[in-house]
């Protein structure tokens, strides 16, 4: 009886060593992948949140100038600046500045009377995530059409520099206006 106790059937102390030494190479392996998976994860959700705030900002374009009146558009160096009465009646102006690779956000100011005036970003710091910036490049006007060129969503860098995100950008975004008559009847 004593015999049949000693001679069970098990593994070495080899036997054991050798699988402790798979296991820790598979783990290494395994380790090593999670932070280029997690680079890549980050990658894809970015551009996934810069199509978004891209098709965000377009519609905000065209909420902003779809009833806008007496538009104008002024190229000065690296600004593009776009003054229009809104359907309200309150004075406004979109700017938006492109240097290269660095951009800054669309920002709205919009003049209630002669002393009340307020500057907002066209989309919120909350909404472009804290990290992005959507601007456009230039802008034309053809009667009733407002053509927006190259409106591109940079990711913001640590040294307060951006850079464009590729393949997420509207080469040319089109909003037509609705003008309205002093009457206040669709011309």
């Amino acid at each position: 009886m004593i015999k049949n106790k000693l001679n069970r059937n098990g593994f070495s102390l080899a036997e054991l060593l050798l699988a402790i030494a798979i296991m820790l190479l598979a783990t290494a392996i395994v380790a090593a992948g999670i932070p280029a998976a997690a680079n890549a994860y980050r990658k894809v959700v970015d551009v996934a949140n810069a199509q978004l705030l891209l098709t965000t900002t377009a519609t905000c374009l065209r909420d902003e100038l779809d009833m806008a009146t007496d538009v104008n558009i002024d190229k000065s160096g690296n600004t593009t600046t776009i003054d229009y009465y809104d359907a309200n009646g309150w004075y406004c102006v979109l700017e938006s500045t492109v240097d290269g690779d660095d951009a800054q956000s669309i920002s709205v100011t919009k003049n209630y009377g002669p002393s009340e005036s307020e500057t907002m970003l066209l989309v919120s710091d909350s909404a472009a995530s804290k990290k992005f910036v959507v601007a456009f490049s230039g802008a034309s006007k053809t009667d009733d059409v407002v053509t927006f060129n190259n409106i591109k969503v940079y990711k913001k860098n640590s040294s307060d520099t951006t850079t464009v995100i590729p393949d997420v950008e509207l080469e040319e975004y089109k909003v037509r206006m609705i003008m309205k008559t002093a009457g206040g009847s669709d011309e």
